[in-house]
């Protein structure tokens, strides 16, 4: 193995499989400091698919995220970090597989308005890791990684054809009806396999403008799993185990405890004398839950 050193000129942006979101509004999230461009911030907006979600938030972009604010999903959080990544106009970007998170007519929309030559970064160097073959052939170079090894490919990348942004990224990334759950199996998989689909994927498209909103589902109610991914997140794994055993071993090993010494005052006052057998018995009880609750104590400490 060779390993060495080099400079990069130019700066890099960097997305990461598991996007971190601050506790703060939509907007600073997007900023992450930096000056506000009200044009470029809204194409930024626009081209990672979160119109049609600030739209349906109280405040919009200034709506607060996190534990003061409303939840967002596993989905949303990846196009805000994406929206994050792109506003930070690099020379040099690096994305962690940053289609995972998001369904198939999502996915679409970002690679045409992000991603791929017709995107905002179009005419940037764009080093993209992801299991989804279908991005290949839009590649310059292609890096395979099996078995220990990496092989090389150089390739003349594919013409891509933009198609019409999808009108509720919001309401794609959500829907479950028969007509989007088709359209996910056939003809948007038939455009990432294969661009000469794109005509007929326009039907589907179109189809999803002419649904009502009202049998929409809303995108504000987070999913269970996205719940405690975000508690996780939060609290960390360590500390919400070191939560769960304090809560629940204490408070039962304390009614272990008092029911034998119940039953060991029980034998003392039905015999009249001290009943040797039951007050031993109650002392390994209460040395055994000492010893639990110790363990306890230096779990919820370390």
């Amino acid at each position: 193995m060779t390993k060495g050193a080099g400079t990069v000129v130019g700066r890099v942006g960097y997305l990461e499989q598991s996007p971190w979101i601050m506790n703060d509004t939509m907007r600073a999230n997007i900023l992450f400091g930096r000056e506000f461009d009200e044009n470029f911030y809204w194409q930024v907006v626009d081209a990672c698919a979160l119109t049609q979600d600030l739209e349906s938030w109280p405040d919009r972009d200034l709506t607060m995220i996190g534990e003061r604010g409303i939840n967002i999903s596993g989905g949303q959080r990846a196009r805000l970090a994406l929206a994050r990544t792109v506003y930070s106009q690099a020379d040099i970007y690096i994305l962690d597989d940053p289609l995972s998170a998001v369904d198939a007519l999502v996915k679409r929309h970002i690679l045409d308005n992000v991603i791929l030559s017709s995107g905002l970064l179009g005419n940037k160097l764009r080093i993209v890791t992801t299991h989804a073959e279908s991005m290949l052939p839009f590649c310059n170079q292609v890096v395979t990684l099996s078995d220990g090894t990496a092989s090389i490919q150089q390739q003349e990348p594919k013409e891509h054809k933009y198609t019409a942004p999808i009108a509720s990224s919001a309401s794609a990334e959500a829907a479950t009806s028969s007509t989007l759950q088709e359209s996910d199996k056939t003809s948007t998989s038939a455009f990432l396999d294969n661009e000469e689909s794109s005509s007929a994927e326009d039907k589907v498209v179109e189809e999803s403008k002419d649904k009502p909103k009202d049998k929409q589902p809303s995108q504000n109610t987070p999913s269970l799993m996205d719940n405690v991914r975000f508690i996780v997140d939060l609290c960390s794994l360590r500390i919400v185990v070191s939560i769960i055993i304090a809560a629940l071993v204490k408070p039962i090993s304390k009614f272990i405890l008092d029911g034998y010494k119940m039953d060991a005052l029980k034998a003392n006052a039905l015999s009249g004398t001290v009943d040797n057998a039951a007050v031993l018995w109650y002392l390994k009880i209460n040395l055994l839950i000492r010893v639990t609750n110790h363990v306890s104590n230096m779990i919820e400490r370390y």
